[in-house]
């Protein structure tokens, strides 16, 4: 779940571009301004603004309040990897990058073996290597 989203209608939309990288979900009416970088396996809260960079392993809500991930995010995180998994048409690590689509193949192969141990004990401790 690479991709960059960038605000249309601005005059100057390049320059406010936001990078959000492998396996980050980021939620309805979150604003993000500047040009951001969301880091691996975070989590962008529905309404949240956000005017700095996030790192990877947090969650971000409100204005810029930032937390390190807990067990219960992790456990979210693989709820929606199983999700993505079962219930949607998707191409895994599929990323705009200088302007066109590519395949993240490190992303793909990250993806692939969150997906084989799913459901064992060791999924955060995984999160943890692989991000």
């Amino acid at each position: 779940m690479s991709f960059a989203v960038a605000c249309r209608n601005h005059p100057s939309a390049a320059s406010f571009v936001a990078f959000v990288v492998s396996f980050s979900c980021v939620y309805a009416g979150a604003l993000i301004s500047g040009p951001i970088r969301i880091g691996d396996c975070a989590i962008v809260a529905a309404g949240a603004i956000v005017t700095r960079d996030v790192l990877a392993k947090t969650i971000v809500y409100g204005t810029n309040i930032v937390k390190p991930l807990e067990r219960h995010h992790v456990d979210y995180l693989r709820h929606v990897l199983h999700h993505c998994n079962v219930g949607y048409v998707k191409i895994p690590g599929l990323m705009y990058k200088d302007g066109g689509m590519h395949i993240n193949a490190d992303y793909a192969k990250k993806r692939a073996t969150l997906l084989e141990r799913i459901r064992t004990d060791d999924f955060a401790r995984l999160i943890d290597e692989l991000f």
